[in-house]
Formats: C-alpha cells, structure tokens, sequence
C-alpha cells in the first residue's frame, strides 16, 4: 500500500477524511509535528519569508493522518497558505459573479422557474387563462 495518495482518492471520501482531520488537528501529535516543521523552516514562509502567522500545509497527505511526517509539510504564512488553497487568490468581484452564477443555477432548478420558462408565465396566471378558456365561451383575455 503507498505512503500517499492521490487527489483522487482523497476526494473520494472527502467527508469522513475532513471529520477525521479535525480531530488529528486537535491532536498532541499533530501540534508537535507542526512545531517540528515550523523550526525546521527557522520560522519564516517558504515562498514569500515572512514570520508572521505561520501556518503548516500539507504538501503530502498521509491515508492515516498520524503517519504524517515532517517531510509531508511545509511552513507558510497564512496569506501564502490561503493562495495555495485558492481561497485568497480571486477577487472580490470574481467572487461575487462566482455567487451570482450559482445562485441563477439554483433558481434555474426551482419548478417554478422551470415552468414559466416552459410556457413564459407563472403557473398561477397559466392556470387562471386556462379557467378562462373552458370556463365561458368567449375569447379569454391574455395577460
């Protein structure tokens, strides 16, 4: 069985990984395994130096999270750690159209948006022309 794993497989079960990682977090081994790395790295982020909130970041993920070495981790400050996990590195405003598509997504999937794509009205207004129709023998008005 490997050392690691893929992205793949880590995604795989990304649920109870997460739960598990929580707990390893809280862990006594993990705090020294941190502290290792950190001082191994004299303290400073890899890519950019700084020595402020510095944070480890798994370069390797162990299949059993209290297999993870120093070898698995590296030492970045926490604006260096969000870009490599892609939450600081978009915009605001790439951001917001990120949320705004997916919000329309959502509504695209509600039945009434369905409906009134369907026949360009609410099913409310459909259902009161259609009662309109079968209901007297004029010609009914349109919305």
């Amino acid at each position: 069985m490997p050392d690691c794993i893929t992205d793949m497989q880590y995604k795989y079960n990304r649920e109870e990984r997460k739960r598990e990682y929580q707990i390893f977090l809280a862990s006594t081994y993990w705090k020294n395994v941190r502290n290792s790395r950190l001082e191994l790295d004299e303290l400073r982020c890899k890519y950019c130096g700084s020595s402020k909130q510095l944070q480890a970041h798994h370069v390797l993920y162990p299949q059993d999270w209290y297999q993870t070495t120093t070898d698995h981790l590296i030492t970045l400050c926490r604006t260096c750690h969000e870009k490599q996990h892609g939450i600081n590195g978009k915009s605001k405003k790439e951001k917001r159209k990120r949320v705004k598509r997916w919000r329309q997504w959502k509504k695209e999937q509600s039945p009434e948006w369905q409906h009134k794509k369907k026949y360009g009205c609410t099913q409310e207004q459909r259902v009161s022309f259609l009662k309109q129709v079968f209901s007297s023998k004029k010609e009914p008005d349109p919305f």
